[in-house]
């Protein structure tokens, strides 16, 4: 239906018309003087046609390709693979040949072994999820250089950069000359726009963001924690810390570090302060925090899930119920549902690893100072919460991206004239109007095949002339 949805299109409309006078013949036929209108009859249909076209539409599902199959790069494949929002095409990876990924992607010492079956066929991956019942068919390269890496050719629209090489928007974008169309880092990056989903990932721009960034785990864990204390109480300044666990970038032993010494040392062995650009971060996802929050870390030596502390000013006073009481509300929300979460359970980290939410605010473990001086704690798994969030902003991007193209324009001028779709130039009312009707796409439909038995009923009926024969007729055409 993708493929040739403007054939289906426009065959649709010829049938309504050719249907449309043959209902025109009988009724001539029968001598039924009474004028009937067929304007509704014609335009209900052309309206469901056009539902069950952009139906089709929303079905397809982003074709993905990953480069580097390290932590981020298998989780993200993990994550796609089980929620089957996206479909995984292809992964590029130089150090690891095919039986090497099958292992590392089915056995994981902090996640588990993966639920369900991986399989070599014919120099390609088959994974299939025994989460989703979905099976992802994916071909594997191992290309050194992004833009050797025939994306196209595996029909990859949609990159995944977790390398963590190629964060920089001019080493990013050698993925589109592959034939890959748009590029997710799943890192900060220095100059590529960052996307937060559930913060700022409405401001994504189909026709001028090729590259963004998924902003890094810290961030996904701080930012919209911040954004709900300060839409609802106002942030003056805060400081930020995150008792973050051992990543695949430190040393299991001391060792050199050329940019920070402590860095080097062992990360099963000590605490180890450390920089972190996340609450800067949050300045840029969130305009109005910009230059409000710094903050800092602590490697601690954990496999897995780490946690932000929110130490904040707050411009109107508030007790701590209740702010426990709106952040409740929030992680119950449409809005927050699946990123923010909250318990008030005597938890500890690692009864968070596999959380797919964002951020989980633990009740229990904040602090009230006086109503305008808070300390919050917020969990996060930041492998799998994050991998998460990668594989929901490229399902959100290709929803934007068909929104933006003419499929789209072509649906609303079905039954809108020229000039009020010409009109429509705020996106977000555009994805209001696509949403409503992918969502209901099968009231819709029901409630126009209502409408047409209700019209011509009531037509029927009060035609004096009608016969038992011609409504006969009429029932089975």
């Amino acid at each position: 239906l993708f493929n040739h949805r403007y054939a289906f299109s426009t065959y649709s409309f010829l049938l309504v018309e050719h249907q449309t006078r043959k209902v025109s013949s009988i009724l001539l036929k029968q001598r039924i003087r009474r004028r009937v209108s067929f304007s509704c009859f014609r335009d209900a249909l052309c309206f469901a046609c056009s539902c069950l076209v952009l139906l089709s539409t929303k079905m397809t599902k982003a074709k993905i390709g990953i480069n580097g199959f390290g932590r981020i790069g298998r989780l993200v494949c993990r994550a796609a693979v089980e929620k089957n929002t996206v479909h995984v095409v292809a992964v590029n990876d130089p150090f690891l040949d095919l039986k090497y990924m099958a292992y590392l992607f089915k056995y994981d010492s902090t996640h588990g072994r993966f639920k369900g079956d991986v399989k070599l066929l014919d120099g390609k991956l088959e994974i299939h999820s025994a989460v989703s019942n979905a099976t992802h068919t994916i071909q594997v390269f191992t290309e050194m250089k992004p833009e050797a890496i025939k994306w196209g050719s595996a029909g990859a629209d949609y990159v995944v950069e977790s390398t963590g090489v190629f964060t920089k928007m001019e080493k990013a974008k050698a993925h589109l000359a592959g034939g890959a169309k748009k590029v997710v880092i799943s890192a900060p990056s220095e100059d590529a726009p960052m996307l937060v989903m559930g913060v700022n990932h409405t401001t994504y721009d189909p026709k001028n963001y090729t590259i963004v960034s998924n902003a890094s785990c810290t961030t996904n864990g701080l930012a919209p924690l911040a954004k709900v204390i300060h839409d609802n109480f106002g942030i003056i300044e805060g400081l930020m810390t995150t008792v973050h666990a051992t990543t695949a970038t430190q040393k299991t032993v001391d060792g050199p570090s050329g940019k920070h010494w402590r860095d080097g040392r062992g990360a099963q062995q000590n605490i180890i302060p450390a920089s972190t650009g996340a609450a800067k971060a949050v300045g840029k996802v969130i305009p109005a925090l910009n230059g409000k929050l710094t903050g800092m870390a602590f490697r601690v030596p954990t496999p897995d899930v780490s946690v932000v502390d929110l130490t904040c000013r707050l411009e109107k006073p508030a007790t701590y119920d209740q702010i426990k009481e709106t952040l409740k509300k929030a992680s119950q929300s449409p809005e927050w549902r699946g990123i923010i979460g909250y318990t008030d359970e005597e938890v500890v980290s690692t009864d968070f690893i596999g959380d797919s939410h964002s951020s989980i605010f633990d009740a229990n473990a904040g602090i009230s100072l006086n109503p305008n001086f808070v300390k919050l704690v917020s969990w996060y798994d930041n492998e799998y919460g994050y991998s998460h969030r990668v594989v929901d902003l490229i399902t959100y991007m290709h929803q934007r991206d068909i929104n933006s193209s003419e499929c789209f324009r072509s649906f609303l001028t079905s039954f809108f004239p020229l000039h009020v779709v010409n009109s429509i130039k705020n996106a977000e009312n555009v994805i209001c109007i696509n949403s409503f009707v992918t969502d209901h796409t099968y009231s819709l439909c029901g409630f126009t095949q209502l409408l047409i038995y209700l019209r011509f009923r009531s037509q029927l009926s009060t035609s004096s002339s009608s016969s038992s024969n011609s409504s006969g007729s009429l029932n089975e055409l």
